[in-house]
C-alpha cells in the first residue's frame, strides 16, 4: 500500500473558487501559482491532513474539488 500525503495539480479554474474550495477539513495546507494572465490556469499543490491511500487519491481530489477545472469541449 502506497500512501499520498501530497499531490501537485494542473488546475482550469478562477482563485476565488479553487480557495473557496481547498479551505476543506481534509486539507492542511495548499499553494496556488497563477499560470495565465487570465485568473484561469493554476499549477495548485495539496497538502492533505491524513495521508490517503493512492487507490483512493482521485475519489479524494474529486471530493474536494468537485467537477472544477474540468473542460467542456475539446478544441
Amino acid at each position: 500500500m502506497m500512501d499520498i500525503t501530497s499531490v501537485n495539480l494542473l488546475v482550469d479554474e478562477k482563485r476565488s473558487v479553487l480557495e473557496k474550495k481547498l479551505k476543506n477539513p481534509e486539507v492542511d495546507e495548499f499553494d496556488i501559482e497563477d499560470l495565465d494572465k487570465t485568473d484561469r490556469r493554476k499549477d495548485v499543490v495539496v497538502i492533505f491532513k491524513d495521508a490517503v491511500d493512492a487507490r483512493y487519491v482521485y475519489q479524494k481530489l474529486y471530493d474536494i474539488l468537485g467537477e472544477c477545472g474540468t473542460k467542456h469541449e475539446t478544441e
